[in-house]
């Protein structure tokens, strides 16, 4: 089900989020959260993430939700947040790709995640 709600922007042009999750398996979705300012995508946040031991744990997220820059957070198992990488590029196309790369290699995204 997708939430929209709508804020005051810049020059009154109102802002507005969608939050929705893309359901891969019954252990592990993208959660994505997705500004928009008419057609624009003005922030984004993708998260990819997997339940463990009941639990949902964050394995990577693609985001410029809390920086102008779009950037991927990258974690591991033992040592928690382990990198920051920019990633250079138009919102809208980051958040495109950044979908289609965990879909594409989950396995290996978590591979490396339980290895770190």
């Amino acid at each position: 089900m997708n939430q929209i709600k709508v804020h005051n922007g810049i020059r009154n042009r109102p802002e507005r989020y969608e939050t929705w999750p893309i359901t891969l398996k019954s252990h592990d979705e993208i959660r994505v959260k997705l500004w928009r300012r008419g057609k624009s995508v003005t922030k984004f946040s993708v998260v990819y993430i997997r339940k463990l031991k009941g639990r949902w744990i964050v394995i990577r997220r693609y985001d410029n939700s809390h920086q102008q820059q779009s950037h991927c957070h990258v974690y591991g198992y033992h040592r928690g947040q382990i990198d920051i990488r920019e990633v250079p590029g138009e919102p809208g196309v980051i958040f495109t790709e950044s979908i289609n790369k965990i879909k594409k290699s989950r396995k290996e995204l978590t591979e490396f995640y339980f290895r770190n």
